[in-house]
C-alpha cells in the first residue's frame, strides 16, 4: 500500500534522492579516477556511452547540496544543531584515521607526516573538499535560516530565478563569482540556500512527474550532444560542470521529482534506517588514500570492452561499493552509539554555547 512520502516534516523521497546522489558520486569517481573517460577514444561508441553515463550522474553534488538545504531548515527557529555537525566531524575523523590505518596494514604504506596531518585535520587540510565547504555552510547557516524565514513564497521564487540568471550570465566566462567550477564554499552555500528556498516557495508543485522526467532526459541529451561536438561549438551554456545551467537544472528537476514520490511504509522505514549512512559512502569512496590505492586507473581496461559490459560493470561496482560502505557505516554507527557520541556532542555543544555567552556577556 502506498502512503505519504512525508512524515513529521520529513520527506523520504528527498532522503532517497540523497542516497541516489551518493551512488552517482561513486559512478563519477569510477569513470573519472578509474580512468575510463581518459581511455575512451573520442567519437567512438564507447566515448559517447562513457560521457553519457558521466553526464547522467554529474548532478550528484548539486543534488546533495540542494537536498541538504531542503531538509536542513525547518520552521522559524534559527538555532543551529551544532552537535549534529560535531558528530559528522567525528564521522569524518573516523574514516580518515581508519583509512590510513587500513592502507598501512594492507599495503605496508609508510606513514608520512602529511598523511597524519591530513587524517586528523580533515577540514583545514581539505581532506574532503565538500566537507570543508559544508563546514563553512554550517557556520553561516544562522544567517541563511534568518534569510529564508524572512522571505515570502514569491520572493523565494525570485531568488531562485536570480541564481539561475547569475549562472547563465557568468557561465563560460571568467569566474568572477569565484565558483571554482563548483568546488567552493560560495557555490555550496548558494545551492544550500536555494534548496531551502525551493521548499519554502513550493517551486514546481504543479509540475507532473512525467514532465519532470522528460525535462531531465532532454537536458541530459542536449548536454551530451554538445559535449560530443564541443570542438565545433563555442556555446558553453551546457558544458559538463557543477555550475553549468543544464546540470543545475537537472539537479532541480530531480529534487522536484523525488519530493513527489509516493513510497510504501516499508520503503520509508528502510530509507530512514539507511539515510544516516549515505554521507559515509562519499567519505569512504573519496578518501585520497583509498582512491590512490584502489581506484585510480583500475577501470581503464573497461574502455576496451563492449559498451554494455562497461555500463553494467560500472553500475554494478557502484552499487556493490555503496552496499559495502553502508554496512561499514552501520558498524561505525553502532560503535558511536556504544560510546554515547550523541549525548557527548550535545553536552559539548551546550558547554560551548555557555562559554561563548559568558564571553560576550563579559
Amino acid at each position: 500500500m502506498k502512503g505519504p512520502t512525508s512524515s513529521q516534516n520529513r520527506n523520504y523521497g528527498i532522503d532517497l534522492l540523497k542516497g541516489l546522489s551518493m551512488l552517482f558520486v561513486v559512478v563519477l569517481h569510477t569513470m573519472g579516477h578509474g580512468g575510463i573517460l581518459g581511455a575512451a577514444t573520442p567519437k567512438t561508441g564507447m566515448y559517447i556511452a562513457a560521457w553519457g553515463l558521466e553526464i547522467w550522474c554529474f548532478c550528484a553534488v548539486d543534488v546533495f547540496a540542494f537536498t541538504s538545504g531542503y531538509v536542513g531548515i525547518r520552521g522559524d527557529n534559527t538555532r543551529v544543531n551544532y552537535s549534529r555537525y560535531f558528530q559528522l566531524w567525528l564521522e569524518v575523523l573516523f574514516y580518515t584515521v581508519g583509512s590510513l590505518l587500513l592502507i598501512v596494514t594492507i599495503f605496508s604504506h609508510s606513514i608520512h607526516r602529511t598523511d597524519l596531518i591530513n587524517a586528523v585535520m580533515p577540514v583545514t587540510h581539505k581532506g574532503y573538499w565538500y566537507f570543508t565547504a559544508y563546514t563553512g555552510v554550517i557556520l553561516l547557516s544562522p544567517a541563511v535560516k534568518a534569510f529564508v524565514n524572512s522571505t515570502t513564497r514569491v520572493s523565494a521564487k525570485k531568488w531562485i530565478l536570480f541564481v539561475f540568471g547569475v549562472l547563465v550570465i557568468t557561465n563560460g566566462h571568467a569566474d568572477i563569482w569565484r565558483f571554482s567550477g563548483g568546488y567552493s564554499l560560495i557555490w555550496i552555500l548558494l545551492l544550500y540556500t536555494t534548496g531551502a528556498l525551493m521548499k519554502k516557495s513550493g517551486l514546481g508543485e504543479k509540475a507532473s512527474k512525467t514532465c519532470l522526467v522528460i525535462s531531465i532526459i532532454a537536458l541530459w541529451a542536449i548536454t551530451l550532444v554538445l559535449k560530443i561536438f564541443e570542438q565545433h561549438i563555442t556555446i558553453r551554456l551546457f558544458q559538463v560542470s557543477y555550475t553549468s545551467p543544464s546540470i543545475v537544472c537537472i539537479a532541480i528537476m530531480y529534487v522536484l521529482l523525488f519530493r513527489k514520490l509516493e513510497l510504501s511504509e516499508k520503503t520509508c522505514r528502510i530509507i530512514a534506517l539507511l539515510a544516516p549512512s549515505f554521507f559515509a559512502v562519499y567519505l569512504i569512496n573519496d578518501n585520497y588514500l583509498i582512491r590512490n590505492k584502489l581506484l585510480t586507473r583500475r577501470f581503464a581496461f573497461l574502455a576496451d570492452q563492449r559498451v554494455i559490459v562497461m555500463i553494467v560493470a560500472v553500475i554494478g561496482f557502484a552499487v556493490a561499493f555503496m552496499l559495502m560502505a553502508l554496512l561499514i557505516d552501520a558498524i561505525r554507527r553502532k560503535l558511536f552509539e556504544l560510546l554515547q557520541m550523541n549525548k557527548r556532542t550535545k553536552c559539548f555543544e551546550e558547554l560551548l554555547r555557555k562559554q561563548i555567552n559568558r564571553l560576550f556577556a563579559d
